[in-house]
């Protein structure tokens, strides 16, 4: 049991969903959804091109102080959440999502829908 957090790709054409990206209990980044987007549990919504932008604006601040983390990007709490720490494992969570948040930039938007979904 934990939090599961996944991004996929739907196929415009033919609805296939792809397995972008998988995250395990990077509490922070669900955070992000779950207050703007008030989710269920399991969850699935659409990612915007706005949300994509926003996320990447708050982890380059964070990637350049590591002290705007608890502002920018705070854990949330949760059952089976993980850590609430902002230690190395929030920072390498941050260092996927960077890596991620870029793919995702490329990704044609025409093709392809973008989904965040998790279950806890």
């Amino acid at each position: 049991m934990g939090l599961d957090m996944y991004i996929y790709l739907k196929d415009n054409e033919t609805n296939e969903m792809i397995e972008f990206s998988y995250f395990r209990k990077f509490n922070a980044l669900h955070g992000y959804f779950d207050m703007k987007y008030d989710l269920d549990n399991p969850c699935s919504i659409e990612i915007t091109d706005e949300d994509i932008s926003h996320l990447m604006f708050k982890v380059n601040a964070i990637r350049m102080n590591a002290n705007v983390a608890e502002k920018a990007l705070p854990v949330y709490y949760g059952p089976f959440f993980g850590s609430y720490e902002y230690g190395f494992v929030y920072f390498e969570y941050i260092d996927q999502l960077y890596k991620v948040l870029k793919r995702l930039m490329k990704v044609d938007r025409l093709q392809y829908k973008i989904f965040y979904q998790a279950d806890y």
